[in-house]
């Protein structure tokens, strides 16, 4: 499918092949800091930087929240040429022993059938996969940086507000990882996911969301895990 995008206004060859993408503007200009020759390639809807993270050209996009955001971001990036696409996202815990900072790395997400993903695929499917080999690359590169990882199913909740109702059968809940999986089959383009914990839904101690500030103490080194997987596909 060829589409014109309408909200990352770039020419192709700006976008890199491989891009980290966070929901939080804040959160990408920060990880923008890791790059060499960072550069805003686009401000229009989607906040958008190309820079190079061991010599390898990388870009970091913000998604905005929910999956309809999501679908629009990450069409237009594959569009101008993104081929692998990680998600650096931060979640909240339903598996009772998860404490802030902790990260997850999703071995599917699934959501209410309809909806966006109704949308490309009718109501029939509600499980999505990350790419494999992706994932365990994520997983090494993060041990490498000393962060202990889990592997759990995640939901990808339609409302922010009622997400306490979630089934308790998943280890995290976002908004995000189920559209970026679905897109990834049907476009055919890798996708992954690392989710920082930032509350819970379960455990009442840690009930209130970090802000920005307080998560970027957690983020500092899965950035670093998540930019050095994205150079291997660059």
């Amino acid at each position: 499918m060829n589409i014109e995008p309408q909200h990352i206004r770039v020419k192709k060859g700006a976008i890199g092949r491989a891009v980290v993408v966070a929901g939080d503007p804040e959160r990408v200009v920060f990880i923008s800091h890791f790059l060499s020759r960072p550069r805003v390639v686009n401000r229009h809807r989607f906040l958008v930087y190309t820079g190079y993270y061991k010599g390898k050209k990388v870009s970091i996009a913000s998604h905005g929240i929910g999956m309809p955001s999501m679908s629009i971001a990450v069409e237009e990036l594959h569009a101008l040429g993104a081929q692998t696409i990680i998600r650096l996202g931060t979640a909240g815990g339903i598996a009772e022993d998860l404490v802030y900072g902790d990260v997850v790395l999703p071995t599917y997400a699934e959501s209410t059938p309809g909806g966006t993903i109704g949308e490309y695929l009718g109501r029939s499917k509600k499980r999505f996969f990350p790419d494999a080999k992706l994932m365990r690359d994520l997983s090494k590169n993060l041990e490498k940086e000393g962060i202990k990882s889990r592997y759990g199913g995640i939901f990808s909740s339609n409302a922010f507000y009622a997400e306490g109702k979630i089934s308790k059968k998943y280890t995290a809940v976002e908004m995000e990882c189920a559209a970026l999986f679905a897109l990834a089959k049907l476009r055919n383009f890798r996708a992954g996911a690392a989710l920082v914990i930032s509350d819970s839904i379960t455990n009442k101690e840690m009930s209130r969301m970090l802000n920005s500030t307080e998560m970027s103490h957690y983020l500092s080194s899965a950035t670093k895990a998540v930019l050095g997987t994205l150079s291997m596909y660059a």
